[in-house]
C-alpha cells in the first residue's frame, strides 16, 4: 500500500511490480486495471519488498537477486488507469423494462382439470414435431412425384406429335421390366407385415375383450332393466342377478328328479353320480 493509500504496490515472484489503483475504499476485488514494470530478474528476483516515499514520489524496491531499485513515481501514467466498478447484474427472474424498472410478472393458476401435465406437455410436443416433420417428408416426396409426372407426360406429348415411324411405343417406355416387379413383390411384402402386425393387435383385442365378458358379463343371469311410465313418475326395475354355480345346479337337478320318483335315494344316487363324474 502507497503511503497515500490511493495505490497498491504487488512484487511478484517474476520480478514484475505491479501498481494497482484504488478509490479510496480499499477494494481488492476488482485487479483489472494495473500498470506493470519489469525490472528484476525474471528466474531469480522476486520482489520481497516496496515501499513507497512520504510523498508517494519514489518507489523503492528490494527482490532476491540482491538488487535494490528506486523509481520515480509516475502520476500521470497510473492515474490514467480507471478503477473498475462493481455493475449490478439484474436477476434472470426479473423482468426489465426499457427504462430500467422492474416489471412485475402475473402467473395464473392452471385450473382446468384436463389440462395437459409437464410430462404429458413434452410428449405432446415431441408428437407434434414427428408428425411435422413426417407431413413435410410426404410433401416433398408429393412434389418430386408431380414434378416426374409432369416431365413424363410432357415427354410423352413430345412422342405423340412426332411421326408414325419415329415414335416410341408404351413398352419402350420401361427402361427395366423387372423393377416394376420388385417394387409390386415390396409393396406385397410390406402389406403383409403389416396384415400381420395388425393381426396380432386384433387378436390380443379380442382375447381382452372375451376376458372382460368371462369376467363382467357371462356370469350375469339378468341385467338390470329399469322401464319407466311416460305420463307418470313409476318405474319398474329388475335385479342384476349372477348365474347359479354348478353345485347349485346338481341340487336343482336333484330336485327335479326326487319331484318326479317321490324318493330320496334317487337324489343321493344322482349327487353322487355327478361328484364321481366331475372327479
Amino acid at each position: 500500500m502507497s503511503h497515500s493509500g490511493k495505490y497498491l504496490l504487488l512484487g511478484m515472484d517474476n520480478g514484475v511490480l505491479r501498481i494497482h489503483p484504488l478509490d479510496g475504499t480499499n477494494d481488492f476485488q476488482h485487479f483489472s486495471s494495473f500498470w506493470a514494470l519489469n525490472v528484476h530478474d525474471n528466474h531469480h528476483g522476486g520482489i520481497r519488498h516496496t515501499k513507497t516515499s512520504f510523498d508517494d514520489k519514489y518507489v523503492f524496491t528490494a527482490g532476491v537477486d540482491g538488487n535494490f531499485f528506486v523509481f520515480r513515481f509516475m502520476d500521470k501514467a497510473v492515474k490514467g488507469l480507471k478503477v473498475p466498478h462493481k455493475v449490478s447484474i439484474p436477476s434472470a427472474k426479473k423482468l426489465i423494462g426499457e427504462e430500467g424498472e422492474e416489471i412485475v410478472k402475473k402467473i395464473d393458476d392452471i385450473d382446468d382439470p384436463h389440462h395437459y401435465s409437464i410430462e404429458l406437455e413434452k410428449q405432446k410436443a415431441e408428437h407434434d414435431r414427428m408428425v411435422k416433420l413426417a407431413e413435410e417428408k410426404k410433401q416433398n416426396m408429393r412434389r418430386k412425384i408431380g414434378n416426374l409426372r409432369r416431365a413424363f407426360k410432357e415427354l410423352m406429348t413430345k412422342n405423340q406429335k412426332l411421326p408414325s415411324h419415329v415414335q416410341i411405343t408404351h413398352d419402350e417406355f420401361e427402361i427395366d421390366p423387372d423393377l416394376i416387379k420388385e417394387q409390386k413383390a415390396e409393396v406385397g411384402a410390406k402389406i403383409e407385415l403389416v396384415r400381420k402386425e395388425m393381426s396380432w393387435e386384433a387378436e390380443k383385442q379380442s382375447i381382452g375383450l372375451k376376458k372382460l365378458q368371462k369376467r363382467f358379463k357371462d356370469e350375469v343371469e339378468c341385467d338390470r332393466i329399469v322401464l319407466r311410465a311416460f305420463l307418470t313418475p313409476h318405474l319398474v326395475a329388475a335385479f342384476r342377478a349372477a348365474k347359479p354355480d354348478y353345485l347349485h345346479q346338481l341340487l336343482q337337478e336333484a330336485g327335479v328328479e326326487r319331484d318326479l320318483t317321490g324318493e330320496d335315494t334317487g337324489e343321493k344316487a344322482f349327487l353322487v353320480e355327478r361328484i364321481r363324474q366331475l372327479r
